[in-house]
């Protein structure tokens, strides 16, 4: 059985300096943006699911498409993850601040 090899694409992180350069991106926008060509054309964007201030999931919309994804899109899906996030907490009975980065600290939640 031979497997799908993706060649690498413009976008394709290939160097150690590079996987860093993106995480910082990732987390100074508390969400990830990806594009891939083959062997789908797709865009996609995740969010953490927090339990506190403890990732434990993360929520992806992946749409079709060959550039960024809606601008929209980002948004929702962070809000999303925010308020699954908040579901744990209550459901758990705690009250703690969390916040993803670049949200006010003092809040409760986000």
């Amino acid at each position: 059985m031979t497997a799908y090899t993706p060649e690498h694409g413009d976008d394709d992180i290939r160097t150690p300096a590079a996987l860093r350069r993106v995480l910082a991106e990732v987390r100074r926008g508390d969400h990830a943006v990806g594009h891939q060509s083959r062997p789908w054309q797709v865009s996609t964007v995740a969010a953490p699911v927090r339990d506190g201030g403890e990732v434990v999931a993360a929520l992806s919309v992946v749409v079709p498409g060959t550039g960024s994804p809606n601008p929209g899109y980002g948004p929702a899906v962070r809000a999303t993850a925010r308020a699954i996030s908040r579901c744990l907490i209550e459901d758990s009975g705690r009250t703690v601040s969390v916040g993803g980065v670049g949200a006010d600290s003092t809040s409760k939640f986000w």
